[in-house]
């Protein structure tokens, strides 16, 4: 989604968002691994933090969860962001309301197949924000 922000200079003299909606891998390596996001990303998830715009969907609380009890993802996953959380001037989560919703129907299914990837859009679109994204990086190994 291309909703466009105020931007922040990057101390690189790049542009970096301020109000950013992290998708869920973004999420999981920013609290993580932070070497496993690339520079760019890296910059913005930060930019957002420190000036108390980053947020996540409800979906990826719950996508997180999951993961965890599937046994994908360690534990240490799921405390850190509720951590993050319980911190609500570091990390907002927005709910999935009729917003949301009613946004699902600006985006093609195509576009983002997977429902919890068409969710993450439509937050984003609902509350006119970009989405910072890691796709490349995998999973981490659960410990």
């Amino acid at each position: 989604m291309v909703v466009p922000t105020a931007p922040l200079q990057a101390d690189d003299g790049g542009l970096v968002m301020t109000s950013v909606l992290a998708d869920t891998r973004a999420v999981i390596w920013y609290l993580l691994d932070q070497t496993k996001l690339s520079s760019v990303t890296l910059q913005a998830l930060s930019a957002a933090e420190r000036n108390h715009r980053l947020f996540v969907s409800a979906i990826t609380l719950v996508e997180i969860r999951l993961e965890v009890e599937a046994g994908r993802l360690p534990q240490s996953v799921w405390e850190g962001l509720r951590e993050a959380v319980a911190h609500s001037r570091r990390l907002t989560v927005l709910p999935v309301d009729a917003s949301v919703a009613d946004a699902l129907a600006q985006m093609a299914p195509t576009n983002q197949p997977d429902m919890p990837g068409r969710i993450i859009a439509a937050t984003a679109v609902a509350h006119e924000l970009r989405v910072v994204s890691e796709t490349r990086a995998e999973l981490p190994p659960q410990a």
